[in-house]
């Protein structure tokens, strides 16, 4: 059996991920194909209870060593019991964020990023995407975006979300490096080559098609992992 095909959306806080990646899986099991979807932290019952501890506005004294080992922690079990056994049986994965959001997020951190590559490519081995989009989006319009989505209520805000801007603008050039191989060593991460770039500031349907289209080129070209 063909290994199923993995693909994860990546980008900013307010870029639309979740609402993508949930409509990509409903298009693609109406070609036949059969996908699940997924997001990160989280994914796992233990994993969902990290992710917890990860966005509770209480934990805002968090290390960022701390951080990167909690996520690393929920990742490694969601590969093991979630991602890989799916892909083996020959189901595509869509996730929302995978290990390239560790380089990013800990690279506005300020951590060494050999730091995050080592536990990274331990966590992830050979479960790296087949394909990544970075939903690019800046940082005004993902604000704005999340205030839409909590009424307004900056008491709403998770963790994470809380981050000032000049974090938030550090994480973008991340991702837009990323995506050009020039971040960290391409080929220690699954290969430039995955990634796609969607304009994010665009309307949902515009978004989606954009997807849609990358993800239709990879179905015509036959590829896959067996």
């Amino acid at each position: 059996m063909s290994r199923g095909l993995f693909i994860t959306l990546e980008g900013p806080e307010g870029c639309g991920k979740s609402s993508q990646a949930k409509l990509l899986v409903k298009k693609i099991n109406n070609l036949g194909f059969k996908a699940v979807c997924s997001h990160e932290p989280g994914g796992t019952a233990l994993g969902e209870k990290i992710r917890s501890l990860l966005i509770d506005p209480q934990n805002k004294g968090m290390d960022s060593l701390t951080e990167l080992l909690l996520f690393e922690a929920s990742r490694s079990q969601h590969v093991q019991e979630f991602i890989k056994p799916h892909l083996d049986e020959g189901t595509w994965v869509i996730c929302d964020r995978f290990a390239d959001s560790s380089l990013a997020y800990q690279g506005a951190r300020k951590l060494p990023l050999e730091w995050v590559e080592t536990l990274n490519n331990m966590v992830v081995r050979d479960c790296w995407p087949d394909l990544t989009f970075f939903l690019d989006l800046s940082y005004e319009t993902g604000y704005q975006r999340l205030m839409e989505r909590y009424g307004g209520q900056k008491v709403s805000l998770d963790r994470i979300e809380r981050e000032k801007e000049e974090f938030f603008r550090e994480l973008r050039r991340n991702y837009q490096l990323l995506t050009k191989g020039e971040f960290v060593d391409p080929s220690l991460n699954g290969g430039a080559e995955r990634w796609r770039y969607i304009n994010a500031e665009d309307d949902f349907e515009s978004i989606s098609a954009q997807i849609w289209q990358y993800v239709e080129e990879f179905i015509n070209q036959g590829v896959s992992r067996s």
